[in-house]
């Protein structure tokens, strides 16, 4: 009697298993794989350089020590925000640009 109860739950995971063969739910490998080889390969896509790194300590201890609101600002922003804050300051030279562009990006809620 009780393998005829079970028979409408077999049938179900038989049908599932038809329906949906473990290649449906397998990740697509060559997919991956390209992502990697783009990761490692050190493409702009998958890594951009940061080249105002050098500055990116003298913009933050000038806003440290003359603009402590805009630097409280600034340590809001994302990683990219800030690199974009420090690649306006490396090209301007300017502090005010600097500002000018952490008060554009600040998310306002």
């Amino acid at each position: 009697m009780d393998d005829i109860t079970r028979l409408p739950g077999v049938a179900l995971c038989l049908l599932l298993a038809a329906a949906f063969p473990p290649a449906a739910f397998a990740v697509d490998d060559t997919y991956l794989q390209a992502l990697e080889a783009e990761a490692d390969s050190g493409s702009p896509a998958a890594r951009r350089p940061d080249r105002s790194t050098p500055l990116r300590r003298e913009l933050e201890q000038a806003l440290q020590d003359g603009h402590p609101s805009s630097y409280h600002l600034y340590r809001r922003l994302s990683a990219e925000q800030r690199r974009q804050v420090a690649e306006t300051y490396a090209q301007q030279r300017s502090l005010p640009a600097a500002t000018r562009k952490i008060i554009e990006l600040y998310p306002v809620r």
